[in-house]
């Protein structure tokens, strides 16, 4: 069951999570959302490919279940010139949506 409902429910959790950011005056600008992204390369190279090219952006590859009910899935984000974020995230799947675990960064800026 949990590889059928967690990628809707993967996605509606970032889209959810990642879906606007502020600019340095404050004012709310949206963050573009890139489901079933492909990611590749390690440390400071690890990222969507091709990577966007919005100045905002969330990407999240396509999710894997290890064992019933726990998720695991890629995401990289960046939501300013000096904010972002790419790792692996670890989330538990229940009916009532994903529930964060862990997660393991590859980079943080």
């Amino acid at each position: 069951m949990t590889w059928a409902f967690a990628p809707p429910a993967l996605v509606q959790f970032c889209a959810g999570h990642f879906s606007t950011t502020e600019d340095f005056k404050g004012n709310v600008e949206p963050i573009a959302f890139h489901p079933n992204a492909r990611f590749t390369g390690q440390g400071l190279n690890f990222g969507p490919e091709p990577m966007p090219v919005d100045p905002h952006w969330c990407c999240v590859e396509k999710p894997w279940c290890p064992t019933p009910f726990v998720v695991v899935t890629n995401v990289a984000t960046v939501s300013g010139p000096l904010s972002g974020w790419a790792g692996r995230v670890w989330f538990i799947w229940t009916p009532f949506g994903l529930i964060y675990i862990d997660d393991s960064p590859q980079w943080v800026a």
